[in-house]
Parts: C-alpha cells; structure tokens; sequence
C-alpha cells in the first residue's frame, strides 16, 4: 500500500522548496527536509494471520516462522498459513511458554520440561522431562544445554539423550553461554566464570572475581555475563564494577576496561573479532581485542539508549530519535537517520542493501545502509510484543493482539522520487516555482500507471548506444528517448514469428507486478523491438563475479516476479538467465510470452507432454537455479533445484513463491 500524501503536506513541501532558495536550509539524511518523512511511501502489508493470543515472533527455522502465544508454539509458512500448532500444558507461575532455535527444532519450554518440535511441521521430536520451566542457556554445535537440579546438562539436539552434565558451579548461570567451539563459557550469579569443555563438560578453568560492596540483587559477588568469544579471546562483563574483562584461552586475564555504566546488568555494548564496541553514555568507544586500548571513540551528542552493533561493514550507535552508522576503522560517522519522534530508535538488521529502524512504539523505517536515505516506513496497528525479525524476504513483526504479520519494500512512487530530487542539493539549488511545480506534477501523476506503453514512440525515434548484452532472443543496447530519458532497446530480429511477437508483447506490456521488466513502447517494423526501462545487464553475466548466496537471492526475487504475474493470469514460459536481468538492485524478468513465437530449441523443457503452463515455469526456475548454482552449491541448495525438476509435476513446488521460499531459507540455512 502507496501512502498519499494531503494537499496541506504537499503545500508544505512546495513552501519548504521555496525557502530553501531564499536562505540556508538543513538537510537531514541527503534526500529528506522534512523530519518526520511525509513522502517516504509506506511498506505493504504482504499478509497477515491470527496466531492467537499475544503472538511474540521469537525466531524461525527449516523455513517455518515460529509465534509464541500465551497458551503455546505455532508454526506458520512464509506465506502466512498455519502449519501446526502445538498447545504447551499447564505453566504454574509462568505468564507464557518461550523458545530456541536449533538445527531444524522449536525447543519449547513447558511445565514438564522440554519438548522438540520439528519446526516444518510441529512433530514431537523428544521430550526431556525436567524441572517444571527450565532454563535453556544456550545451544552447541550439537547439543542444547539445559538447567536441571541447580546444574546444566548437555542434551543431544539430535535424540535429546544426555552427553553431559555439570552440577558444581557457585550460583546459576547469569545469561546465556557463549563459545569458542570447543569450550563453553559460564558466568554466574556468584562472580564465578567457568571455561567447559564443549565435549563433556569437564572444567578447563576457572576464575573467581572478587565481592564488592554493592553488586545488587543482595549479593556481595558481582553477576558475571559472557559477552563473546572469539577463537583467542573471550569477554566477561562484570557487573559489580561495570567493567569488561577479556581472558586467554588458557585463563589469564589480559585486560581490563571500566566503563560509565554502573547500572548495566549485561555488556553494554558488541564483541565482534575485530573488537569491542562499548556504549559510554554519549560516547561510542572501539576496544582492541588484544589489550584492550581505545582505538577511536565517537561523541553522539546526545545519550545512547541501546548497546552498539556492528552489522556488515558498519558500527550502528542509537538514542532518542536517531541511528548512526560508523565506520568500524576510525569511528567516522557515515550518516544519521533521525526519525523526528520523541522515542528510541535502533537498528533491527540489514536486508539487501536496507537498514531496517525501530522507532519504539511508533513505526519502522526502511532506510539505504549505504547513504541513509529513508526508503520507506511503515506505522504498525496496535503494539508489537518484541523486536520485529527480519529476513530477506520480508519483516515479521507479532502484535499484543496476536496478529502475526509479513510486510515487504513499496516501490518506488513518482511523488517521492521526485520529492527526494527537489531536496537533494541540486534540486535545492532549482528552488522556489520550479521545484513546486515539479511537486505538483508528481502528485498529479501520482497513482497512475507509468508503465503504460507509449504507442506514439517508434524505433526511430530512439538514440542506440553501447551494448548491454546479446542473448539467444535479442540484441540489447542503451538508447535514449526524444525526451532524454535512459531505456533500453531489444531487438528481437527473426528470432520471433512477427503475431505471436505481438501478442507476447501485448500481454508483457499489460503486466504490471513488481519484478517485472517495464515495456514502454514495441512493434514489429522494421523487425520485432521492445523499449523497456533500463538495465545493466543479465543475471547470467553478473552471476560469474557473484557469491553462491546472491545467485540464490536473485532467482528467488525472480521466482517472486514470476509468481506474481501468475496470480494475473500470465506465465512465462521460457524463463533462462538470459530472460532475467539487473537493474541496480533491482532483479527483472523479462521475454514474457515469447515461447509461443520459438522453436523449442532454447526452453528447459520438462519431462511430462501436457503440463500446466504454471508448472512449468516451475520446472524451469529450477532449471535456473541449477544451472547458476552448480559450479559450488551446498545440499540444501541442490535438493531446492532437484524438487522443482522433479519429473511429475505434483511432487514440484506448488507456485514459485514456495520454490523463492525454499531457495532463500537454503541459502541462509547454507
């Protein structure tokens, strides 16, 4: 859903254009000049669904998001529906259930223990009958570690038997454990760390911290939290004296760093391997790994409310209002997003080129992780019970009122392209007249369809430039419009029959879905042409410089392409790399229809005689897929291919938005 902006928004737009060319303006985030983003087009909701109760969205795996309620666990696909539901028993004193993530299982604590749910379908793997609500302290490489008698035992992910257990700490364990591997880390309540062997449990090491005269919860020991391990370090968070600790593999203190945060009950801050980034008040400060000295710090210039991130290539610091990221070498600032709300704003996590923003119990922001510029936003119904998760296929977010819903990126809208080219610094020179007149012929072409073709524009009209690619279809060349507007030229040749051209091309030019390649003007004369919007180049070129998870994410995008122009009642047909192209960051699929106008000689073409055209183009991403993905493609890759080939078209994939599912879920899984 395209949020429209009033006539009062517009006017103030137009007003704050005409201000900017009289006198000094600030600018906010390059390509905004209102705070609270007016234009910025809203996110869609791609679904919603009633889990029941309070749903909290605590994770998701083997493809299945997993919504805790107050009464129990259920498992719901990415495209909405219920898989299963698994009601827990009665829970005593405890409001409602929880659950880790592990190797394909919801470990779900009940009244009796805990039980594995095989997360694809709700399946009871194995139960472990314990205390009534245990803890769970963590996972290993193959085992769950839970509380039980005071101690923690080591439980088999695969069977739940018992590999070990370990029953001599002084105090509970204070937060989760962390490891390097081969051991794990324990800090308890008791100002004892303890270094395990993540085999069996035995005791490398141990170190015991000194009591100080107030370390809260009326204990004279301070709690000690794991905060990470790398594989030469791990860091302890002292809460007694607000200070982080970094230890050998061996046991020997190395450094020591305090910090202004007396009251912290866990790191303020991210350990990653190149360093530790610590929330000093106002300050952002960069540790060393190795001794602890301060490699930069960074002034906010306002209190910092959440712990810093490093996520990809950048240190993400946030307070009242604003998100910064770093640069993790020198601290230099980037850029700051600022939502223009009174309430805490934090980064959720970076899909695809986009910093997702949380502003508490207000809304959500899509933002460019590169520049900061706001991309889109999104004010959520109700209030949400946890932090939203985020994938590269859409936000989840759960709600107090037990909705659990999907939202995806808008695209792009006319007024906001052409609002963010009026605030940038050369539409903020224009000014005045021109820029609000370049406003309001956005909003008069708001909401119409720009992708209409244009049947008055002939080939000739067109100025070619440099190649882009030549496929088995077409030659395709950079051109330019009368207007001097960038598009690109396919030149389809003898490579079509001259009507069944024409009908494709009637058909590709009504589509309007996202991820569809744009027609802008064709004909057959002097041979079949096709104007489209431009790109780059084909997904078979740019996948030779590409990693294996690109590759995945990019069919998958085309297979969502794909599967929306089915619920329009159009297939494709013959979909190959060379049909699929890029555009920025953008993946479209072009050659719709086209099939009908070929000799079958250049179709993945599947085994059965009479298949529906749906399926087909099912068989054929898979064929894609393979194709791209076989030089290093791990198991889970291969069996997402193998079941879109599958020689009887019910054992496939049933739409190509389950097969753009299956596909991502394999390479974040991969």
């Amino acid at each position: 859903m395209t949020r429209s902006p009033n006539r009062r928004e517009l006017l103030g737009a137009g007003l704050a254009a005409s201000a900017a060319s009289l006198g000094s303006w600030q600018v906010t985030n390059a390509t905004d000049a209102i705070t609270d983003h007016p234009f910025v087009p809203e996110a869609t909701v791609r679904w919603s669904t009633d889990a029941g109760d309070s749903a909290t969205l605590l994770g998701a795996t083997g493809g299945v998001l997993t919504a805790v309620t107050e009464r129990g666990v259920a498992g719901i696909s990415t495209d909405g529906a219920e898989r299963w539901r698994y009601e827990v028993e009665s829970r005593g004193s405890q409001t409602r259930p929880y659950a880790v993530f592990a190797a394909g299982l919801a470990l779900v604590v009940d009244a009796s223990g805990l039980v594995a749910l095989d997360a694809a379908t709700g399946a009871v793997r194995w139960r472990f009958d314990g205390s009534e609500n245990p803890a769970v302290y963590g996972t290993l490489s193959e085992t769950v570690l839970v509380e039980r008698d005071g101690g923690i035992v080591a439980l088999s992910i695969r069977d739940g038997r018992e590999r070990w257990r370990f029953t001599d700490a002084e105090g509970f364990p204070w937060t989760d454990l962390v490891s390097d591997g081969e051991r794990a880390y324990l800090g308890t309540t008791e100002g004892e760390l303890y270094a395990l062997s993540a085999a069996d449990g035995r005791v490398r090491w141990r170190e015991r911290f000194q009591p100080v005269e107030d370390a809260g919860y009326g204990s004279s020991y301070p709690h000690i939290s794991t905060a990470g391990a790398t594989e030469n370090r791990v860091f302890v968070w002292d809460t007694g004296r607000a200070a982080l600790h970094a230890f050998d593999r061996e046991g020997t203190r190395r450094w020591r760093v305090s910090t202004g945060e007396d009251e912290a009950y866990g790191l303020p801050g991210t350990v990653t391997d190149d360093g530790a980034y610590l929330n000093d008040g106002s300050v952002v400060r960069a540790v060393s790994p190795s001794d602890g000295a301060e490699r930069w710090r960074f002034d906010a210039g306002a209190q910092l409310d959440w712990r810093p991130r490093r996520v990809g290539d950048a240190v993400y610091a946030s307070g009242q209002g604003f998100v910064a990221a770093l640069a993790p070498a020198d601290g230099t600032e980037r850029w700051r997003f600022a939502t223009g709300r009174e309430a805490a704003a934090y980064l959720i996590g970076i899909a695809d080129g986009t910093a997702v923003v949380h502003s508490h119990d207000d809304g959500l922001y899509g933002v460019n992780a590169d520049t900061g510029a706001p991309k889109w936003r999104f004010e959520y119904p109700g209030e949400l019970t946890y932090l939203p998760r985020l994938d590269r296929r859409a936000l989840y977010l759960g709600t107090v009122f037990g909705t659990v819903l999907a939202v995806s990126p808008p695209e792009s809208t006319p007024l906001y392209d052409a609002y963010r080219a009026l605030s940038s610094t050369a539409g903020l020179a224009v000014g005045g007249a021109v820029g609000a007149a370049v406003l309001a012929g956005a909003y008069r072409r708001f909401g119409r369809d720009d992708s209409t073709p244009d049947a008055s524009m002939d080939i000739g009209d067109l100025e070619p430039g440099e190649r882009i690619a030549e496929t088995t279809l077409a030659d395709v060349r950079r051109a330019r419009t009368p207007a001097d507007q960038r598009v690109s030229l396919h030149r389809y040749g003898d490579a079509v029959d001259d009507d069944a051209f024409a009908d494709a091309l009637a058909t590709w030019s009504d589509l309007g879905a996202s991820g569809v390649l744009s027609v802008r003007a064709w004909g057959v004369d002097p041979e079949p042409w096709a104007v489209t919007d431009p790109v780059e180049t084909t997904l078979d070129a740019r996948a030779a410089d590409r990693s294996i998870e690109w590759i995945a994410r990019a069919v998958a995008a085309a297979a969502e392409a794909v599967h929306r122009a089915h619920r329009d009642g159009a297939v494709h047909g013959r979909l190959t790399p060379e049909s699929v192209w890029i555009a920025g960051d953008d993946v479209l699929v072009g050659d719709w229809g086209l099939a009908a106008g070929l000799d079958g000689s250049d179709r993945s073409a599947p085994p059965e005689d009479d298949p529906a055209p749906e399926a087909v183009d099912v068989y054929q991403l898979g064929a894609l897929a393979d194709r791209l993905l076989a030089d290093d493609r791990g198991g889970e890759l291969a069996g997402v291919a193998s079941r879109a080939l599958a020689a009887d078209p019910a054992e496939r994939y049933d739409s190509a938005l389950a097969f753009a599912d299956a596909l991502r879920w394999a390479a974040l899984e991969g």
